[in-house]
């Protein structure tokens, strides 16, 4: 469970990422490469419960609630707390002190209360991002999440460790419908290709697979994971110029994956940046993956998929849902 929750958290980051490199204009913070919020953003003296989200947190004094391109609580100094959520399962310790992953180094894992709800607290060192991170891992009635607040070194005296788990432990549950989730999303499905809803995170991604499992690395089973980001008034961008950097963000997220092909291709009159690759799962299995990002409604939208190796009909579908896709 946790490693779920950790791809989909990594996952979203990455999608995220290529549009840095494919114009966003705002300056990065300095710890996850997020434009800041804006000046006007509300600040939150309460619990709040983001949008579509069914958990919700106290942030703590001088965060923001910030809706795009993910759904976060930011501190003008780069501290960042988000809300992953994912379908229900146990909350074991033992999962979390037998990770291995080389990005991030836990540090520390205890057990954590959140009002009435048992959870998993930890610590951990993002080494790509160089910064802390601390973690809640919870068990509700409908379902999982994760609350993370990552504090970026440079920022490591801003909000003291204290305020951040006081905002950690303050987490509750308030269930949404499927059909709630999806309404808040910024984009429409026009088209699931009979795909299900596996999970919505961090409040505007959605991921669809057409299989039983809720694990990225089911390596017979087809996943779709899809943001769209707004894009500032009359900003366009150049995918002939930045596919490359696509590329190389999706070697980042899973080394030793093969980069098969990157081109621009035209669908509908408008120009889709498309990377194909390969990659090998935990179990060792291959699978294929496709990226595309596309232009509509003013906003960038990316899909990310991921299916059998060789199954053209599994591919056909992920290429539904991509044409499908449209922003509110």
């Amino acid at each position: 469970m946790f490693a779920r929750l950790r791809a989909g958290i990594a996952v979203g980051l990455l999608l995220l990422a290529p549009s840095m490199a494919l114009g966003q204009s705002s300056p990065p913070d300095p710890g996850l490469g997020l434009p800041p919020p804006p000046s006007d953003a509300p600040l939150a003296t309460e619990r709040v419960f983001p949008r579509g989200s069914s958990w919700g947190v106290v942030p703590p004094p001088g965060f923001s609630l910030v809706m795009e391109p993910i759904v976060r609580f930011q501190h003008p100094s780069g501290v960042t707390i988000f809300i992953q959520e994912a379908p229900k399962a146990p909350v074991s310790r033992v999962e979390i002190e037998k990770e291995r992953n080389a990005d991030m180094q836990v540090i520390s894992v205890e057990d954590m209360q959140a009002g009435d709800r048992k959870g998993v607290y930890f610590e951990a060192l993002h080494i790509p991002r160089k910064a802390r991170v601390h973690s809640l891992v919870l068990e509700g009635e409908a379902g999982n999440a994760m609350v993370m607040a990552v504090v970026p070194d440079a920022a490591r005296d801003a909000v003291p460790r204290q305020v951040l788990l006081a905002s950690l432990t303050s987490a509750l549950e308030r269930p949404r419908t499927e059909e709630e989730k999806l309404a808040s999303l910024p984009f429409q499905i026009g088209d699931r290709a009979g795909m299900r809803v596996s999970t919505i995170g961090l409040g505007t991604v959605a991921v669809l697979t057409d299989g039983s499992s809720d694990d990225t690395d089911a390596p017979y089973q087809s996943f779709a994971t899809i943001v769209a980001i707004r894009l500032p008034a009359g900003q366009t961008l150049d995918f002939d110029r930045d596919i490359h950097a696509m590329a190389a963000r999706v070697q980042k997220q899973f080394p030793g994956a093969s980069i098969i092909s990157r081109r621009v291709i035209e669908v509908g009159g408008s120009k889709v940046a498309e990377i194909v690759y390969e990659r090998s799962v935990k179990t060792g299995a291959r699978v294929a993956g496709i990226a595309w990002a596309k232009v509509t409604g003013g906003a960038l939208a990316l899909v990310m998929g991921q299916y059998p190796m060789g199954n053209a009909n599994a591919r056909a579908r992920l290429v539904k849902v991509r044409d499908g896709l449209t922003v509110r």
